[in-house]
């Protein structure tokens, strides 16, 4: 017969952005927005090296420019398989 073993982890957080009714005081969202605005650097900055890369060094023109073109000629169909 095999023993049986419980174990028991009780955590006590006392936090107030955990509490029901806790309002935030001052802006507090300035992290979310940064956030925001270096993904859409970071995305735009893919794409313009990217297509300069291509252009240059690869020879492309026209949509051939597009870093991973097959991915997002695929993408659509990519999400609504995952939906």
């Amino acid at each position: 017969m095999k023993a049986l073993v419980l174990c028991l982890l009780v955590q006590d957080w006392r936090t107030a952005v955990a509490c029901p009714g806790y309002v935030a005081e001052g802006g507090g969202g300035l992290g979310g927005w940064i956030f925001v605005i270096i993904y859409l650097v970071g995305f735009t900055l893919y794409f313009v090296i990217g297509i300069i890369y291509k252009s240059q060094r690869m020879g492309a023109t026209g949509k051939e420019m597009i870093p991973n073109i097959d991915f997002w000629k695929d993408l659509p169909s990519l999400v609504v398989v995952h939906i």
